[in-house]
């Protein structure tokens, strides 16, 4: 099996290492690749939970150094070699997310269907567009052919699998409910890493920290930045904080940060100990997203039992419970988003039976990554079976709630 995403650190990287490494343990999984893109340009995040076993083999597709046409080409000729093993070894791809171009993600999924590879496909977002702004007919368009492409798609919950079937008509063949696994992992990091705790910030003792994780206008910045303003004018005293890469294309959104009084910021790529230092050290975690399919940052949040303050999404909707596990907002009200702020920084015992709550709720077996490893290779063999090569999965996922 092939393993396929963007760059060996970040949101990505720590979802399919946990996969992986999930995966490896099964004994139907003799062969397993984690394959990325590109280099990462702040080098591979692999501490603690997301080591990577040593059984899973590692592959770059896009070399360092070089002219752009050289990188293209080797990038080419490595993309030909591992499809031409695949087709060897009567393996499959699991593409996991776009590249951030769309035109190199179509001629990768049609060089699968060409050698005869099949795909499967999870689905995190559906286009690269809607990390920045609403998709476009071009991007609605590649995003169809995308999804004819692969043999199976997987989603995180049954909201995205309708939204997908009407947005998409017809260009599904098997669509599969899986769930986001659990992010425990950073939860042991923190645990292990110097000056930082696991646990819950005890009531009182200063300013309540809020917490906003990656600098990008779907995430709902602005409506943050907003937000905190209201918050001043009406003398509620916070910590906020914002951490995290900066989306291309969103670098403007830094200007907005330089004059907030009080405000502190990491903007940058944070290696996953870091990370899981800096939700250890919230007290709230806010997340007014203006769009998206679906969201690991809320299940580190989870894991460290954090209270949430969430847009009503979704893909919010299908992890969390409103007003048992977290406070939900109209998408892009600043006005809702500064009220359910005050409301926790007054409230700490709210804070911390809502972070308990969602606490349970990460923890739920359902969401353990060897119960989705198993889900994954039953779906692994349905896909390879409607090749022509013979597979029996013990469990349908189709049927996961």
């Amino acid at each position: 099996m092939f393993l396929v995403y963007d760059v060996a650190a970040g949101a990505y990287h720590h979802y399919c290492v946990s996969l992986a490494n999930a995966l490896v343990m099964r004994e139907e999984v003799r062969d397993l690749c984690l394959v990325t893109f590109f280099p990462a340009a702040s080098g591979r995040d692999e501490s603690g939970a997301f080591a990577i076993h040593d059984r899973v083999r590692r592959v770059r597709l896009c070399p360092v150094g070089g002219s752009r046409i050289r990188r293209a080409r080797r990038m080419a000729g490595a993309s030909l070699r591992l499809l031409g093993e695949a087709r060897r070894k009567g393996s499959l791809v699991h593409w996991h997310t776009t590249s951030g171009n769309v035109w190199l993600d179509t001629g990768f999924l049609i060089a699968c269907r060409l050698a005869g590879v099949p795909v499967v496909r999870t689905v995190h977002e559906v286009t690269a567009a809607e990390q920045s702004r609403p998709p476009g007919m071009l991007d609605r368009a590649l995003a169809w052919l995308h999804l004819r492409l692969a043999r199976a798609v997987i989603v995180h919950d049954s909201a995205a699998r309708s939204r997908i079937r009407a947005a998409y008509p017809g260009a599904v063949r098997r669509l599969a409910v899986i769930p986001h696994g659990n992010y425990l992992g950073f939860r042991q990091l923190a645990a292990a890493t110097p000056g930082a705790t696991a646990e819950p910030p005890a009531a009182g003792g200063g300013q309540a920290r809020i917490l906003f994780h990656g600098v990008k206008r779907n995430k709902g910045l602005e409506v943050f930045v907003q937000a905190l303003g209201l918050l001043a004018r009406e003398g509620v005293k916070i910590r906020p904080r914002v951490v995290g890469p900066v989306a291309p294309g969103d670098e403007d959104l830094l200007a907005l940060l330089a004059d907030i009084e009080g405000l502190e910021r990491r903007p940058g790529y944070l290696p996953a100990a870091a990370l899981a230092a800096e939700y250890a050290g919230a007290d709230i975690v806010v997340f007014p997203y203006l769009r998206g399919t679906t969201s690991g940052a809320v299940h580190v949040a989870m894991a460290f039992e954090r209270a949430c303050v969430v847009s009503d999404l979704p893909c919010f909707r299908g992890v969390l419970e409103g007003e048992r596990e977290a406070l939900f907002v109209p998408p892009g009200d600043p006005v809702a988003l500064a009220a359910a702020i005050h409301r926790l920084v007054a409230d700490p015992a709210l804070r911390r039976r809502l972070g308990r709550a969602a606490g349970r709720r990460e923890r739920d077996p359902a969401l353990s990554w060897e119960r989705i490893a198993g889900d994954t290779v039953a779906l692994y063999r349905r896909a390879l079976a409607a090749c022509g090569r013979p597979a029996t999965p013990a469990r349908d996922p189709d049927r996961l709630p």
